[in-house]
């Protein structure tokens, strides 16, 4: 079928959750405050106990951003005592394209992430 099994999971969230999310995205990257910072922009960098609870899936192979870099995230959530979930897909790269059952449970956890913090209705 035109829609790949894999992209479904991405389709069930609504137009408004989804409009939530591009929202949300594109305030932090129009920030002033990251706008204007000098030097690094890595996640490891922004994270305190002031941080928002996080939800992050990596693929190991990814080739666009180092997935050690999701390691050092994690420890850093971790040590800042930031809620957060973190995904590993062992066999995908940048698009997490080829753990399927695993980049489900990260749509599900997506989706309770979304119900939580950005409620419709």
């Amino acid at each position: 079928s035109f829609i790949h099994r894999r992209n479904y999971a991405r389709l069930r969230f609504s137009a408004t959750k989804a409009q939530l999310v591009f929202l949300a995205s594109a305030a932090v990257r129009n920030s002033p405050a990251v706008g204007d910072a000098p030097g690094t922009l890595s996640a490891v960098d922004w994270v305190g106990p002031e941080s928002v609870p996080t939800i992050m899936a990596y693929g190991e192979k990814d080739k666009v951003a180092p997935f050690l870099s999701s390691v050092r995230l994690d420890a850093a959530l971790t040590a800042a005592g930031v809620g957060h979930e973190y995904f590993v897909l062992p066999h995908s790269g940048h698009g997490l394209q080829d753990d399927d059952d695993l980049f489900g449970q990260y749509m599900e956890a997506a989706e309770r992430y979304l119900d939580t913090y950005l409620p419709v209705g």
